[in-house]
C-alpha cells in the first residue's frame, strides 16, 4: 500500500471528492497529478460547481473547483 492509496482510502471513507491547495485541486479519479510535489499543502476537499458557488472565484475553466468546505 502506498501513501497515495492511504490518502485515497481516507478521502473515500470520509465522503470527500478530492484534494485542494491554494491554487489547485484534484479529484479521486486523477488524484495527485503533480506526483506529490505540492501535496504537503493539500487538504481534503469537496467539489464546488461554479454555477451555484457563492464565492464566484472564476478560477476554474472546467466549471468546478475544489474547496475544503462543503458547497451550500
Amino acid at each position: 500500500m502506498t501513501i497515495k492509496d492511504i490518502i485515497e482510502n481516507y478521502l473515500n471513507q470520509n465522503g470527500y471528492d478530492g484534494l485542494c491547495n491554494i491554487d489547485c485541486g484534484c479529484d479521486l479519479t486523477y488524484l495527485i497529478p503533480c506526483d506529490g510535489e505540492y501535496i504537503i499543502n493539500c487538504q481534503p476537499a469537496y467539489k464546488h460547481y461554479c454555477k451555484i458557488c457563492k464565492n464566484k472565484c472564476n478560477k476554474s475553466h472546467f466549471g468546478f473547483c475544489y474547496k475544503p468546505e462543503r458547497q451550500i
